[in-house]
């Protein structure tokens, strides 16, 4: 079990280190020939990264571990319905303003 001074040093840290290797990663796919606009792309490479500098640190806290199961199940579907409805809000505003290029 890590402290949870600790738990918060890995957990900035993964955050630091996460989002540059998000841009990284989609501009090595892009050069790669993948379409990162590609919604599963999107997701599965959002969900990895979470895994590794989120979910994997969060394991070793002092939480009982079904408690940590279940924030991690309620914390995926928030996350996963957040990125939907801001999906859905791109499209309503492209519809509004008249750009339907996508």
């Amino acid at each position: 079990m890590i402290s949870n001074e600790m738990f918060e040093n890995i957990f900035v840290f993964g955050v630091i280190v996460s989002i540059p290797l998000v841009f990284i990663l989609f501009k090595w796919l892009k050069t790669r020939g993948v379409d990162t606009n590609n919604k599963l792309v999107q997701i599965s490479i959002t969900l990895g990264l979470a895994t590794v500098f989120i979910v994997i640190p969060f394991l070793f806290t002092g939480i009982p571990f079904i408690v940590k199961i279940l924030i991690i199940i309620v914390a995926t579907i928030f996350g996963l319905a957040n990125y939907f409805a801001i999906d859905r809000g791109q499209m309503a505003l492209r519809k509004l303003f008249g750009k339907n290029d996508k």
